[in-house]
């Protein structure tokens, strides 16, 4: 699990996509829901960098990431990050590995689009135990937010 982030129009922006650790380290693309705000960053600045989080991350860290909206919220305002050799912002705290890419292209899946990217850097921050899904759920009790590829309402 990781957070996919995007600057656009001087305004920070990011999400958490689920499966960024389990799937996005071994494909070069990730989903994003047609509603998030992040898809339209995406799509105009043609960047976007993804974290891979520690296991030990808290549910109080996540929740502006991936149940708020960036149009409703500043969801930097408490985070610590930098920013990417792309312009992406890049979350610091909690995060093991960065991974920043140029979108080479899109797929349109009707709800979602899988941007497809070109790894322009990537870093690790620290040694640590990825945050995965089934640990998302099983341990932390996380949910499914409904913009997700994996919600079944």
């Amino acid at each position: 699990m990781g957070d996919a982030q995007v600057i656009c129009n001087l305004r920070v922006w990011g999400m958490v996509a689920h499966l960024i650790a389990d799937w996005l380290l071994q494909n070069d693309w990730m989903a994003v829901n047609k509603k998030n705000l992040t898809h339209e960053f995406i799509m105009s600045s043609k960047v976007f960098a993804a974290m891979v989080l520690d296991e030990n991350v808290s549910m109080v860290f996540l929740g502006p990431f991936g149940f708020r909206s960036g149009r409703d919220i500043n969801k930097f305002e408490k985070a610590a990050f930098k920013m990417g050799n792309t312009g992406s912002p890049i979350v610091t705290e909690n995060t093991l590995s960065t991974i920043e890419a140029n979108v080479i292209d899109n797929i349109d899946l009707g709800t979602h689009t899988i941007f497809v990217g070109d790894v322009v850097k990537s870093e690790v921050l620290k040694e640590g135990t990825p945050l995965t899904y089934k640990h998302y759920h099983e341990h932390l009790k996380g949910k499914t937010p409904p913009n997700a590829p994996s919600f079944k309402g």
